[in-house]
């Protein structure tokens, strides 16, 4: 039986981005579960445990330190990964959106491999 693979969370305001995201890893193999504020942390399973919890740059600082805070209680070995504000890099509309995306699946994919591995090393892990 395959083991079941330690979800990622991401949590953020703007659903587009989320949305836009989740595709990304998901279409790399993990699997993601989105949210608009850190309450949805409290009605996860602890089994398997979360691996990562993304946090985007729409959150308030405070709104992050909650979430945080939140995960490490019910998950001790979770990995946070904040993701900065990209605001002035491209221009806005369209033409900033496909200009993001050149670049953004690809850095966004890179940071979570660095953090919990690829999807095929977290379907290996080992949960006592």
């Amino acid at each position: 039986m395959k083991k079941k693979q330690s979800p990622i969370v991401m949590i953020g305001h703007d659903e587009h981005l989320l949305a836009t995201r989740q595709w990304v890893l998901q279409t790399r193999g993990y699997r993601v579960i989105t949210a608009s504020d850190a309450s949805l942390l409290q009605t996860l399973p602890p089994q398997p445990p979360v691996g990562l919890l993304v946090l985007c740059q729409t959150l308030s600082p405070e709104e992050r330190r909650d979430a945080e805070s939140l995960a490490e209680t019910r998950w001790p070995e979770i990995k946070c990964l904040t993701l900065p504000a990209e605001a002035g890099r491209a221009p806005n509309g369209l033409l900033g959106q496909l200009l993001h995306t050149m670049d953004g699946p690809a850095k966004l994919l890179s940071m979570v491999t660095e953090l919990v591995g690829s999807s095929s090393e977290l379907q290996g892990m080992h949960h006592p």
